[in-house]
This record gives C-alpha cells, sequence and structure tokens, in this order.
C-alpha cells in the first residue's frame, strides 16, 4: 500500500482538522461528514 511505504504524501489523514483547508468555513464539511443529529 502506498501509505504504508509513503507516509509524507498524507500527513493529514488521521488528523483532519489540522490541514489547514478545515478552518475554510465552505470546505468544512467537504471532506468529512457532518455529524447527524
Amino acid at each position: 500500500m502506498a501509505d504504508q511505504k509513503d507516509p509524507w504524501r498524507n500527513p493529514f489523514r488521521n488528523a483532519y482538522w489540522d490541514h489547514p483547508g478545515s478552518q475554510i468555513p465552505r470546505l468544512q464539511d467537504k471532506f468529512k461528514p457532518a455529524p447527524s443529529s
């Protein structure tokens, strides 16, 4: 698997909240679903 061989390729895989794009309001729910209520 590429992620195991090249972990640098996706440093935000397990910590998406640290990705700069997660701070942009229009992108907050684009790649992770909003919690259902």
